[in-house]
């Protein structure tokens, strides 16, 4: 009977560590799908921020232009009205 008893409690605490080894690498293994998924939102993040500093920059170069063309305006400069390819 105390053998029996002593197996029986082995073997409950087998499987009760056999049941927490597999809740651990099951968790590792979420915790791994996470990590994974935080990269990948943080290169878009980045692809992201490359693509605002570009419409920044187009931006900035169409307004140079606009403010340009403004002040030319004002002086009473005008496009011409026929254009010819001048030859050197």
């Amino acid at each position: 009977m105390n053998g029996a008893v002593r197996l029986v409690g082995l073997l409950a605490v087998f499987a009760a560590v056999t049941t927490m080894a597999l809740l651990v690498v099951h968790r590792a293994e979420e915790k791994r799908q996470l990590v994974d998924r935080i990269e990948d939102e943080l290169r878009q993040q980045d692809q992201q921020l490359v693509d605002y500093r570009y419409l920044l920059i187009e931006r900035a170069s169409l307004s140079a232009f606009h403010d340009v063309e403004n002040v030319a305006l004002e002086q009473g400069m005008q496009y011409p009205d026929d254009l010819r390819r001048v030859r050197r």
